[in-house]
């Protein structure tokens, strides 16, 4: 949140996946696109050899989410979960990932909601999609209030990004 909050004093944008309404509450977003929500595990798990899971592959294993309440997206799968696939066990991370999340994953052998995009985040962990629909907005946090030359910028992007 310390880096959120710096939107604008130290620097203009940030760049990253944003469903979180606390960090929509300090600064705006303008989205570029969408990232798979795919899962994480050990490469020395059950099911790192596959290319492709399906939501019943996770059945009996512990899940590793961010907590209900902020991040909408999340929130939507996690319902689907709860209500359609009680197999799957959920544990509640910390609201934002750091390297302990990572750490945690590889040493209790767990699997990890994860990004396409953070593939390569953690050497002991591979990221594999899982056959839903569940993606996560990305693009450009920016202050609530931004300069003029942030919104030039902001106004040329159409221009650029499809």
């Amino acid at each position: 949140m310390s880096v959120i909050k710096n939107i604008g004093r130290k620097f203009d944008f940030i760049v990253g996946a944003c469903s979180s309404e606390q960090w929509l509450n300090i600064c705006s977003f303008y989205q570029l696109g969408t990232y798979k929500i795919c899962c994480a595990v050990p490469r020395t798990h059950r099911l790192a050899s596959k290319s492709v899971l399906e939501i019943s592959d996770l059945y009996g294993e512990k899940l590793l989410m961010v907590k209900r309440g902020d991040a909408v997206k999340c929130d939507e799968l996690r319902d689907d979960v709860e209500k359609n696939h009680p197999q799957i066990i959920i544990e509640d991370t910390p609201q934002f990932y750091d390297i302990e999340v990572f750490n945690y994953c590889e040493r209790t052998n767990a699997v990890l909601l994860t990004l396409d995009v953070w593939q390569d985040v953690h050497p002991f962990l591979k990221t594999i999609p899982v056959n839903w629909p569940y993606t996560m907005p990305y693009g450009l946090l920016y202050p609530r209030t931004p300069g003029k030359n942030i919104r030039d910028f902001l106004q040329l992007l159409p221009h650029y990004v499809p």
